[in-house]
C-alpha cells in the first residue's frame, strides 16, 4: 500500500490541481522547495536501509531544490508506482508513496510564508510538525510552495516513501529500468499486448515469462513484470479471473491471458474510479484522521472507497 490505483489518483489530482488550475502561471511556478526534515534524511541515508535507489540524489537535494526556485511545472505523470513532476529547469521530482505517504496541499498563511522565506523551510516544517491543531502533525517531511500561495506537502508516517530530484539524464536512466515490465493501466494495454509481452520478454534470467513455473499470484504481485500491482490488487485480479492463484504461468492458455487482462483492467479501473483503497477510512469522513493513521488520502482530500468492494484481500473463502 499504496499500489497502482492510489498512485494514479494522486497523479490525477496533482495534474488537475496544478496544471489545470485557472489561476495562471503562478499556480504552476515554484517559489520555494522545502528541505528534508532531519528524520526523513536520516531514514533515507541510514546504512541499514536497503532501499537506496536515490541516495546520490538525496545527498544533492539541498543544491537542486534551490535550482528549482522560479521554475515552472510542465508535466505530471506516473511510471509504475512513481509520480514524476517535471519542470522547465530540467529537474524532476520523483515521488514514491512507500507504505504510508500522501501528498496534499494547504494555503500558506502570512506566518507560513515568513517561516519558509526566513528559515529556508525547515522552521516551517518544525512549526507544522509541532502544531496541536492537526491530528496528523509530526510527519511532514518536505514539499514545495507555489507562487499562488499553495504548499504541497509530503506526509509520510513510516518514512518508507521517496522524494528526490533527478536531472534529465538521471530520469532517463531511471525510466530504462522499467523496460521489461508492463503497466496494466496504459491505454495500449490489452490481452494481445499482454500475450506479446509474456511470449517475448525475458525474466531476469534468459527464460521468457511463458516458460516460468512461477505461480500466477506471485507473477502479478511480486515478480515485477506487472507494474503497480501488489498484495491487494494481485489478489483481487486473480479472484476476478476465476483462475487458481497457484497456477504456474507457463501452463496458462491464450484464453486465460485474455481473461486475466480483462480482469486487470476491470479491477484497476474500478478502484481508480473509487479513489483507491484505504482501510482506515471505513469509520470516518475526516481526511486528516485517516492520514494520521498512515493510510491513503488523495491530494484533493477525497477518501478512498474501493475497500468496500474488495472480494478477496483479507477475506476468507
Amino acid at each position: 500500500m499504496p499500489e497502482l490505483p492510489e498512485v494514479e489518483v494522486t497523479k490525477q489530482d496533482l495534474y488537475s490541481m496544478i496544471l489545470e488550475s485557472e489561476v495562471g502561471t503562478e499556480s504552476k511556478t515554484i517559489a520555494k522547495v522545502l528541505p528534508y526534515t532531519k528524520e526523513f534524511f536520516t531514514a533515507k541515508t541510514n546504512p541499514r536501509n536497503n532501499k537506496k535507489d536515490f541516495l546520490a540524489q538525496i545527498l544533492k537535494y539541498d543544491d537542486r531544490r534551490k535550482e528549482l526556485e522560479n521554475s515552472k511545472i510542465t508535466s505530471i505523470y506516473r511510471i509504475a508506482k512513481y509520480i514524476i513532476i517535471s519542470t522547465d529547469a530540467s529537474l524532476h521530482f520523483v515521488i514514491h508513496l512507500g507504505m504510508s505517504a500522501t501528498v496534499y496541499s494547504i494555503i500558506a498563511t502570512p506566518n507560513d510564508r515568513k517561516l519558509i522565506e526566513s528559515g529556508g523551510g525547515l522552521e516551517f516544517l518544525d512549526f507544522l510538525n509541532s502544531s496541536t491543531d492537526r491530528v496528523f502533525a509530526r510527519h511532514h517531511h518536505t514539499g514545495f510552495l507555489l507562487k499562488d500561495g499553495r504548499i504541497f506537502l509530503f506526509h509520510d508516517v513510516r518514512r518508507f516513501g521517496e522524494w528526490a530530484v533527478l536531472t534529465d539524464d538521471e530520469l532517463n536512466k531511471f525510466k530504462d529500468g522499467f523496460g521489461s515490465s508492463w503497466d496494466p493501466h496504459l491505454s495500449n494495454f490489452d490481452s494481445k499486448s499482454l500475450i506479446e509481452f509474456i511470449n517475448n520478454h525475458p525474466q531476469k534470467t534468459t527464460r521468457k515469462w511463458n516458460q516460468s513455473n512461477m505461480g500466477l499470484l506471485s507473477f502479478i504481485g511480486k515478480s515485477g513484470a506487472i507494474k503497480g500491482c501488489g498484495a491487494i490488487y494481485s489478489r483481487e485480479v486473480v479472484f476476478a479471473s476465476g483462475l487458481d492463484p497457484s497456477t504456474p504461468i507457463s501452463s496458462l492458455k491464450e484464453y486465460d491471458w485474455i481473461n486475466l487482462a480483462n480482469s486487470m483492467q476491470t479491477v484497476l479501473s474500478e478502484s481508480i474510479s473509487d479513489g483507491g483503497t484505504a482501510f482506515n477510512s471505513k469509520d470516518t469522513d475526516d481526511a486528516d484522521s485517516v492520514r494520521s493513521r498512515g493510510d491513503f488520502v488523495r491530494p484533493s482530500g477525497q477518501l478512498s472507497r474501493y475497500q468496500e468492494k474488495l472480494k478477496s484481500y483479507k477475506k476468507k473463502h
